[in-house]
């Protein structure tokens, strides 16, 4: 008689060793924005993708909160001094 395969969930994990060789510039709370401009966005999770080289960040559109997962090169910090009001 067969032994029954166990259920597994397709999930995806991060490579701890990619993510301890590049460490993540940013910290979750962190204000971010693309580095060709657009809507400030604040670091929710990360590292994140298969080489640890993305993280997932939060902001609003039109009042709606939206989560999106990004590359880490595409980021640049945002300062207080940058954000208009």
């Amino acid at each position: 008689m067969a032994t029954p395969r166990k259920r597994t969930r397709n999930t995806r994990r991060v490579s701890t060793t990619a993510a301890a060789a590049t460490p993540c510039p940013f910290d979750i709370g962190d204000t971010v924005r693309l580095k060709s401009g657009g809507i400030t966005m604040t670091v929710a999770r990360g590292p994140l993708c298969h080489d640890g080289d993305c993280v997932e960040v939060v902001y609003s559109h039109f009042e709606t909160l939206r989560r999106d997962t990004l590359p880490i090169a595409t980021l640049t910090p945002v300062t207080t001094d940058d954000i208009p009001f």
